[in-house]
């Protein structure tokens, strides 16, 4: 009988431990979420590049002055996730009194036509958003012809950034056996078979260092670039 009272008195002291623990968590939760301490101050936005601070703020409808325990956070990033400009995000809480927002955005590398309207493209030529007054990033206008593009394309141009600068790139037109990029800076109209794009770019380094040594690249209108070949058009000689 001893032995009995003794396990139910260690059994009883377990229970009522758990339940002041329990007590002791509950308050603490209800400090936590009731206590100023903890009411956000500050909303940080890390890494937007085409978004403002304001417009992701606001697409995460997140109020200044809520108890940031209050803040769901998947609920915030499902709803960033909406944006067409964002491919991914991280939100969470920094102690005591700020939400971070980390943002990795959709880059625009064209502009293309798509459902009528001029919208921004990313390297593999899928739609972000369609281009608005508030928000003009100066890109080539991407034209695909009677070929396939793939991603392929925007890395040959990347190659070629060495002396055709982005920038500088008017338009890129993508054929079934030929890529065509115009420099609007200079007036000059690259034509690229498709069949060996590397061999290509080093053929098309050649020329053009070969043209810069001899000071005639203000006076190119068309350069013809065909593996190992290449046809330099003068302005002064084209019909």
């Amino acid at each position: 009988m001893g032995r009995l009272l003794k396990t139910v008195g260690i059994v009883g002291a377990g229970v009522a431990l758990l339940g002041g623990v329990s007590v002791v968590l509950i308050l603490s939760y209800r400090y936590v979420l009731s206590s100023p301490l903890f009411l956000n101050e500050e909303v940080e936005v890390l890494n937007t590049h085409h978004l403002t601070k304001s417009e992701v703020i606001s697409l995460a409808g997140i109020k200044r002055g809520v108890n940031i325990f209050d803040v769901n956070l998947s609920r915030v990033r499902d709803r960033l996730l909406g944006s067409q400009w964002i491919e991914d995000v991280v939100v969470r809480r920094v102690l005591p009194h700020r939400i971070v927002i980390e943002i990795k955005e959709r880059v625009p590398c064209f502009i293309g036509i798509y459902r009528g309207r001029i919208w921004y493209l990313d390297k593999d030529a899928r739609p972000i958003a369609p281009m608005e007054e508030n928000r003009m990033i100066p890109l080539p206008m991407l034209w695909i012809k009677g070929g396939k593009y793939d991603r392929g394309v925007y890395e040959f141009l990347t190659l070629l950034s060495s002396f055709l600068r982005w920038k500088d790139i008017g338009w890129v037109g993508v054929g079934r056996f030929e890529i065509r990029c115009y420099d609007y800076r200079r007036g000059i109209l690259w034509i690229f078979e498709r069949d060996a794009l590397e061999r290509e770019f080093h053929t098309a380094r050649l020329i053009w260092q070969d043209l810069e040594r001899r000071g005639e690249v203000g006076g190119v209108r068309r350069i013809w670039v065909i593996k190992d070949l290449g046809w330099v058009t003068h302005k002064y000689l084209a019909g």
